[in-house]
């Protein structure tokens, strides 16, 4: 007796096709921390653009913010406050960033 119209039922097999450069290139992107700041707010009050607080995937990571030191070429202070905690300063806001991006990884 033949059955019109019926399929049999098999188990489906996985795919064993390699991963194409777009897969990998998402993987990537997907895989990769994501760092961002915002602004620092202290009683209700900010800084402007002279204090931000650092995150990596939405937690606090650390500080950067401007200081009145003296030396014009270390202005900016950064501090770390997780992992293997640390400061320090830079001349500048973003090497300040990537000194925290490094410090922790």
């Amino acid at each position: 007796m033949r059955h019109v119209g019926v399929r049999r039922m098999t188990k489906a097999r996985p795919s064993r096709r390699a991963f194409s450069s777009l897969d990998l290139v998402l993987f990537s992107i997907y895989l990769r921390p994501m760092w961002t700041r915002k602004r620092t707010i202290i009683a209700g009050r900010t800084d402007g653009d002279n204090d931000w607080l650092v995150l990596k995937d939405g937690q606090t990571i650390g500080r950067v913010y401007a200081t009145h030191i003296s030396n014009p070429t270390l202005r900016w202070m950064w501090i770390v406050q997780v992992g293997p905690t640390g400061h320090g300063y830079a001349p500048s806001m973003d090497a300040a960033l990537d000194e925290v991006r490094r410090r922790v990884g």
